[in-house]
This record gives structure tokens, sequence and C-alpha cells, in this order.
């Protein structure tokens, strides 16, 4: 039965199944959405989808720091369900008439049709009125989102097969299969929390927000900054072919960090609970998923890569070194989702700016603005300075990557060393399971002999053998990976036993 009173029950581990699995599905199903579009899209249409993507963001901002407060609040039992769906209304309205005011002015230096920002005026819509319903099950029951998951990318790739593979209908077509996906994943959501979402707006409760608000205001603006690289890189280079090949770096690799959805119910677990021994079990999660994700990537580099587009192929050496910043950056992600969950600051209705400025809270935004700046500010200067690089005047495009990994990696450094020493000071010891983790890497290691034993012994420029050549090296990985888990780790088996018993326990009673 469902807790509708009080606090939300959930459950952390079988959430994080749910979501493991999930996002699995989810890994294999947008490769195959990216797939379509790289093939079907030039390079300089690649490079301005993820412009678009990036310009498109900044305008949902807005959401996020309504999101940031109903999630923390769902989580602690308050009902926030129609009074956030009527502010995410008003956005909705608002956003998509001021992008297309400012459009000239955005997109001056790009050439991109009238009709693509029509269709991106939709997609900012369609974003802003699914948005609540992500914020009540983060907060609520974070396991639905696992089906919302699902829901999203099969209908987006179903559109994108339709709309970009068969109709040819290019940039155009990827943005509405986009959207689609948004549209299906939001009715799934309302037709699960339907019941959450009733009353009247909660006046007290948008004060409250409104009161709070400057700490998401500011915490946005380090995500602002970071994603100026895009703008950057396109506008020192001249060119949308150097971000392309940034683009498919960080594609390829950032799955590993995919992992992180694991631990998606941890965060409004702390908030309702607040048990230190919850870090724990979600940093086995997460770190059974990415340890042999980010190793198998690094084996087979330039064959993923060259999925997208067999030019990417010559990138595999700069996003090896991306896996292995991605293992960083999830330490760091699960260090900033404990001091959050356990901050309290919050429950008091009373607390001012200051005590927010001494919070987790603002810490966690200065850690993240710190790093945005170190970030941005290493990219530019090697950007100006590339003339003068050797491997520039080689290939000016894989110079650039490189750039960009150099960039990555002083950000990503920084902040894990802030993450432990600054922002879980006080918390309480949080034991990270080094025994686990020890067998993931052993297990891991095991993996590599079929996987570099059965890779493809030449590089394949069509995507079907590319597919056919590396799925035996995959699924021969993933095999030796888990069995020789099961046989070493005992917390692993009796993960399985468990899910075997609760898959037992619904087929039986369905």
């Amino acid at each position: 039965m469902e807790e509708r009173e009080g606090k939300p029950r959930i459950r952390l581990r079988y959430a994080s199944l749910l979501l493991f699995v999930s996002r699995v599905y989810s890994l294999v199903v947008g490769l195959l959405f990216t797939i379509i579009a790289t093939r079907r899209l030039t390079v300089e249409e690649f490079g301005l989808w993820n412009y678009i993507s990036v310009v498109a963001g900044y305008w949902l901002l807005p959401l996020s720091f309504i999101g940031y407060w109903v999630t923390r609040f769902t989580a602690r039992g308050e009902r926030t369900g129609f009074t956030s769906i009527l502010m995410s209304l008003i956005l909705s309205i608002s956003i998509p008439i001021l992008f297309m005011a400012s459009s000239p002015l955005i997109f001056r230096q790009v050439d991109i049709g009238y009709l693509l920002l029509i269709l991106i005026s939709v997609k900012l819509v369609v974003v802003s009125l699914s948005s609540p319903f992500n914020w009540i099950a983060s907060g609520l029951k974070p396991d639905i989102l696992a089906f919302a998951y699902v829901v999203f990318d099969s209908f987006k790739l179903l559109s994108a097969y339709i709309l970009v593979a068969i109709m040819r209908l290019g940039l155009a077509g990827v943005i509405l299969a986009v959207s689609i996906g948004y549209v299906s994943k939001a009715i799934l959501l309302y037709v699960s929390l339907r019941w959450f979402i009733t009353g009247s707006i909660n006046t007290r409760m948008v004060k409250r927000i409104l009161k709070g608000i400057w700490i998401p205001i500011y915490g946005s603006i380090p995500s602002i900054i970071s994603s100026l690289d895009a703008i950057i890189i396109v506008g020192m280079t001249g060119v949308t072919d150097s971000l392309a090949f940034v683009s498919a770096v960080r594609t390829v690799g950032s799955p590993i960090s995919l992992s992180l959805a694991i631990s998606t119910a941890l965060y409004p677990k702390l908030l309702a609970e607040g048990r230190l021994g919850d870090v724990e079990e979600a940093m086995r999660l997460v770190y059974m998923l990415s340890i042999p994700s980010s190793l198998g990537i690094i084996l087979l580099a330039p064959h993923i890569l060259s999925i997208l587009r067999s030019e990417y192929a010559i990138a595999s050496a700069p996003l090896a070194i991306y896996a292995i910043l991605q293992l960083i950056s999830i330490a760091s992600n699960i260090a900033v989702t404990t001091a959050s969950g356990l901050e309290k600051v919050d429950l008091d209705e009373y607390a001012g700016f200051k005590d927010y400025a001494r919070s987790r809270l603002f810490k966690i935004a200065n850690m993240h603005m710190i790093s945005s700046l170190m970030y941005v500010g290493v990219l530019t200067c090697l950007l100006y300075y590339q003339r003068n690089l050797p491997v520039s005047k080689v290939n000016p495009l894989l110079s650039t990557t490189w750039i960009w990994i150099i960039s990555v990696t002083v950000s990503a450094v920084f902040t894990v060393v802030y993450a432990y020493r600054r922002l879980l000071k006080g918390i309480g010891r949080i034991k990270a399971p080094w025994p686990s983790i020890i067998k993931y890497i052993l297990a891991s290691i095991s993996m590599t002999i079929p996987v570099y034993a059965l890779q493809p012994r030449v590089f394949y420029l069509e995507i079907m053998p590319l597919l056919i050549g590396i799925t035996p090296a995959i699924l021969s990985g993933i095999a030796v990976y888990f069995a020789i888990l099961y046989l070493i780790d005992p917390w692993f088996r009796g993960l399985i036993s468990k899910l075997i018993s609760t898959i037992s326990r619904r087929t039986g009673g369905s």
C-alpha cells in the first residue's frame, strides 16, 4: 500500500535495482538514438544539435530553481503537487516567448532556420510542463522514475527511427523525437502520481520557495559558466567540427556516470531519514556498474567512437582519459548528494539569509563555482595558445579535444578534493565500501581477457558490421564480470537472491 501521508517510505535497494535496469536499458536505447542521429546528420549538424541543446538548457534553468525545493519539500512529507504544477505552467508560457524574442541575438553566428526555432520552442513548452512530475517523483517515489526513463527512451527512439531514419527530417526530426519522448514520460508520471496532485495552491510554500530561491539560482551559475564551453570552442576555433569531436567523446564516455541514477533514491532517502549507512549501500551499487563500464569503454574506445562516425575514432586516447575522469566525478557527486541530503537548514521555516549562507547547500554552490571557473579558464587559455601546440599543426580537431580533456581534469580533481575535505567535514564517518570496490576492480580486470580477445581486429565503416563485430566482446565481458563478481562477493550474491525473490513474488502474485 502506498504511503500517502507523512514522509515517503523509500526502499533504497528496490528503487536502485529498478533504476539500474532502466539506465542499462537507457544506455542501449540512447546509443541507438545517437547512432540514428549521427548517421543522418552531418558533422556540422551534429555540432549544431549540441549547440542548440546548450542554449535551450539556459532557458530551462528557472524550472530547476523551483524543482530544487519541490523535491526537498516532497521528500520531507509536504504536499507539493498542485502548487508545483501551477508554477511550472506559468513558466511554460513565458519561457518560449522570451526565447523566440531573443533568438536573433542568440543565433546570430549560426545558420538556423525558423522551423527549427519553432520546434525548439515547442520542446521548451513540453519540458516545462513535464518537469513538476519529475520533481515530485524524485522526492516521493523515485522507483517510478525507472519506468519513466524506459518510456521516455522507447518513444524517443521509435520517433527518431520514423522521423529521422525513414522520413529523413534531419535535425528537425531529432528535436521532435526528443519532445515526443518527454510527452510520453509526463503522461506515465501523471497517471502514477495523480493522487498526489490535488488540492489548491499553497501560498506559504510559494513564499518559502521564493525566499530560498537564491540558493539554486546561485548554484546554477556554475553550470551556465561550464556550458559556455560550446560557445568558447566554436568561437575560438571558428568551426562546429571541433565541438563535434568533443561532443563525441562526451557522448560515449558520459554513460559511465549514468550509474549515478542508481543513487537517485539516496537523496530523498537521506532527506527523509538521514542514515549514513544508506550512503555506503548506494556507493556499492554505483561502482558496481561504473568501474566495469569505464574499463570496457577504454578497451573498445576506437570501435565505440566509430559507431557514431568513423572520423571520431582518432579520439580514442582522449576518451580513455575521460572514462577515468568519470569515476572521479562519480565520487564527487556522491559526496555532494550526501552533504545536500543531510543538510537540515531548510527544516527551519524562519531560517534567514545568514543561516543558508553557512549551510552545506551554499558550500556546494561555492565548490561548483570555483570548479567551473577553473574549467572555463583553463579551456580558454589553452585554446588561445592552441596554434602554438605541435599537435594542432597535425590535427587541429584532435588538439581541441585534448585541450578539453585537460580542462576537465583540472576541474574534476579540484572538485573531488574539496568535496571530501570540506563538504563532508562534521557529518560523521562515512565508510567507503573498499572491499566491494576492490572486488569490482578484480572482476573488471578478469573481464578484459574476453573483451580484448573478441574485439574486432579491423575497423568497419558500416554500422551493422561494426555492431555485430563488437557485440561478442561486450556480451562476454558482461558475463565474465558478473560471474566473477558472483563468486567473490557475498553482498552481490545477496543482491541477486533478493532480486530473484522479488521477481518470483511479483510474478507469482500476478
